[in-house]
This record gives structure tokens, C-alpha cells and sequence, in this order.
């Protein structure tokens, strides 16, 4: 899960082309997932917040779902009920 971090946190590491700039949503859902588990909610929110924000300035949706699902769980941990309720929204809505 390090390297995961590494990379997400300096994207140089990976050779990003046009073709396999897709690889990285993978990676941030992977790792927000992980996080969960961990119970490092806090952690978890602020990648998913960055995968959340990539996804959307290359338009790649494919993860969007599964990053907004993160994201709720994160915010119903942290007592955060009303942002964790839209959150749970937008997984459906996207």
C-alpha cells in the first residue's frame, strides 16, 4: 500500500501516457478502500478527495462511483451524516 501512496502522491514515479493515464483511478479506489479497512477515515477522505477531483478533470468515470461510496463511509464514520447521505446519492446518481 505504499508504493499505492507513493505513486498517488507523486505521479512521476508512474509513466503517465494518454493511453494508461486511466490506471490511476484504479489506484486511488484501491487505496481509499484499504484505508477504510484500516480505519483511517480521515486518510481515506483526502485520497479519495484528489481521485475524485482527477476523475473529473480527465473525465474518466469509471471509478466515480466507487470513490464517492469511500467517501460516504469515511463521512458516516466521522459523524459527518448529512455530506456521508449525498455522498451515498451521488454513487447512485453517477
Amino acid at each position: 500500500m505504499r508504493l499505492l501512496i507513493r505513486i498517488l502522491n507523486d505521479q512521476n514515479i508512474l509513466y503517465l501516457s494518454a493511453e494508461n493515464k486511466n490506471i490511476l483511478p484504479s489506484i486511488y479506489s484501491s487505496v481509499s478502500i484499504m484505508l477504510g479497512k484500516l480505519k483511517k477515515y480521515q486518510e481515506c477522505r483526502r485520497v479519495v478527495d484528489k481521485g475524485v477531483e482527477y476523475c473529473i478533470k480527465y473525465s474518466l468515470n469509471k471509478s466515480l462511483s466507487r470513490l464517492y461510496y469511500s467517501r460516504a463511509i469515511a463521512y458516516k464514520k466521522l459523524d459527518f451524516i448529512e455530506k456521508a447521505e449525498f455522498n451515498a446519492a451521488l454513487c447512485f446518481s453517477n
